[in-house]
């Protein structure tokens, strides 16, 4: 890929308002932007290289596992709601998709998360 449109798919993808997180097949953080650092109170050099397990709830690591599964058997995960946990242990209500990532030759690679809070939630809870 050029060095020019790398820079700028990487200023887009720091630049964007809601949380995007990459992450290989095994579930490891392989990349962490700046709204994600907003969104779970952790800086990149905290959380890359760990397991995305340190965001999930306890009652969702199920789940979690299961979409692991799906996306290495190729499989399309649907945009969805859940629950994600900030680094200072409350849960954060967000909206989530989930995009395959793929090799130059096509083989899956691993998975990037697009997730932003789920705003009419998270503003009446905030409002009482």
């Amino acid at each position: 890929m050029d060095e020019h449109i790398a820079e700028r798919l990487a200023a887009i993808v720091e630049s964007s308002f809601d949380a995007i997180i990459s992450k290989d097949l095994s579930g490891t953080i392989v990349s962490w932007n700046k709204a994600a650092e907003r969104m779970f109170g952790y800086a990149a050099t905290e959380v890359v290289g760990k397991p995305i397990y340190l965001l999930i709830p306890d009652d969702k690591r199920e789940a979690e596992a299961d979409i692991l599964r799906r996306l290495k058997l190729g499989e399309r995960i649907e945009p969805f709601q859940t629950t994600r946990r900030h680094q200072d242990g409350r849960i954060v209500p967000i909206s989530i998709t989930i995009s395959p990532i793929k090799s130059r030759t096509g083989t899956l690679v691993g998975a990037s998360s697009g997730t932003s809070r789920r705003h009419a939630k998270a503003i009446a809870g905030s409002a009482f």
